[in-house]
């Protein structure tokens, strides 16, 4: 019984994805730009625009370092054991998931002040996710994968704000 739950918390992992990029690209890099003026700072992604080659090679990329690597790395290793370390109650899971999701966010400090932001509370949003299935990394790997590639898809277009013409 506990199984289908986390089951079907677990299918939710996709569509939580398309919403956690939606929340990003349309609430909080509008926000962060309203109280920077800037947006994340994507220019890194500028050949993107139009290149459906690399598009392909990025979503490959994707898959393999930014939704299994990082969620590896961020949710499945570091969230636990800074709970572990607090103590494993749901307190310590949200100081937790707090904690580890500002460093997430500090890593990405190439794409600026609201970089770091943005990935900070995009990495919360799937450290709540990772919890909410019952430790299930595989619900943020598939989270992660679709909001970057949601994010792919935008700049391929040239419609993401991150990315100067």
């Amino acid at each position: 019984m506990a199984r289908r739950r986390v089951e079907r918390r677990s299918s939710l992992a996709v569509p939580a994805g398309v919403a956690f990029w939606a929340f990003e690209f349309f609430v909080e890099n509008p926000l962060l730009y309203r109280l920077t003026g800037r947006y994340p700072d994507l220019d890194f992604f500028r050949d993107l625009v139009g290149n459906i080659r690399l598009l392909a090679i990025l979503i490959a990329f994707n898959l393999v370092v930014a939704a299994f690597g990082e969620e590896m790395v961020w949710r499945g290793y570091a969230l636990p054991r800074v709970a572990g370390i607090l103590g494993d109650s749901r307190i310590a899971w949200a100081a937790s998931i707090l904690a580890v999701n500002a460093a997430f966010g500090l890593a990405h400090l190439y794409q600026g002040e609201s970089g770091v932001v943005q990935a900070a509370v995009q990495g919360a949003l799937l450290g709540v996710l990772y919890f909410a299935t019952g430790k299930n990394l595989l619900a943020p790997i598939a989270a992660h994968f679709t909001a970057n590639n949601c994010d792919f898809v935008a700049i391929y277009l040239g419609l993401h704000p991150g990315v100067t013409p």
